[in-house]
């Protein structure tokens, strides 16, 4: 069992192989975090008598940020990888809970349906 999993915040004194490592892990944790809350909002959006309006656009710009971030979560854990490190997507304290606040900018994180409105 691994030891927790905590973020790094900021510049490190000296950029190492090991401050390179934990960087990349928060990248991910960041990448991680984010993806949960696409799906929700992607699966939510009804597509009954849509006829290819703003339901169906704005699924497949939603599907195509999500496919994106999947990437960029994909590109580094490889690059994780190629620098001899190693961190479980699913260990407990790396995956994301809701609701909490994304790291750095402390921005909301919740799982909820896509709202018109908001």
């Amino acid at each position: 069992m691994s030891p927790p999993f905590t973020p790094v915040f900021g510049i490190p004194g000296e950029w190492t192989k090991g401050a390179l490592i934990e960087h990349v892990k928060t990248g991910m944790q960041v990448k991680l975090g984010t993806l949960p809350i696409y799906f929700c909002a992607l699966y939510s959006i009804k597509l009954k008598r849509d006829n290819g309006q703003w339901g169906s656009k704005a699924r497949a710009n939603i599907l195509a940020v999500a496919e994106q971030e999947m990437l960029h979560l994909a590109l580094a854990g490889n690059m994780l990888r190629a620098l001899d490190g190693k961190q479980l997507l699913y260990d407990e304290s790396f995956m994301p809970k809701y609701p909490s606040q994304i790291l750095y900018d402390k921005i909301d994180m919740e799982l909820r349906p896509a709202d018109i409105r908001a």
